[in-house]
């Protein structure tokens, strides 16, 4: 139904996805940069904090950066994809402002934006950016 409605403009779904995933985690990332959280990290119990914290902020702005071009969408998913599976398994499942603690709905408030990043860089995982990516325009082939 939703094919109908939209015609052959579906091509414009993981555009949007790749779009919304990749400002968010662009603006993170540059964030992570100038003040990497590398006391939350220590905190979290995340071994190397200092190391780790520096290379998630890497990871995300340039992840982000990828998803936005379409180029190596689904690599950089897939990395995306490990950065929010331990984002919510080590700071939003359990802890005073964890899942766990806070039950539904607050707890789904607390790692809303996680799980919806999750679920968009599955999604791009799965389906690639489509049409309008650099890999199908400039490359004529996708990297992974």
């Amino acid at each position: 139904m939703l094919a109908k409605t939209l015609g052959n403009k579906t091509s414009l779904i993981p555009l949007l996805l790749g779009i919304g995933a990749g400002l968010t985690f662009l603006f993170t990332g540059i964030a992570k940069l100038g003040t990497p959280p590398v006391a939350f990290f220590t905190q979290l119990g995340i071994p190397a904090p200092e190391i780790m914290a520096s290379f998630i902020a890497i990871l995300e702005t340039v992840g982000g950066l990828m998803l936005l071009l379409g180029f190596g969408t689904r690599l950089a998913a897939a990395l995306l994809i490990c950065d929010m599976l331990i984002a919510i398994f080590a700071s939003k499942m359990s802890g005073p402002q964890g899942f766990l603690t806070l039950g539904l709905p607050n707890g789904w408030n607390a790692s809303r934006l996680e799980l919806m990043l999750l679920l968009a860089c599955l999604s791009l995982l799965f389906s690639g950016l489509g049409s309008p990516s650099i890999e199908r325009n400039v490359m004529k082939r996708e990297l992974l």
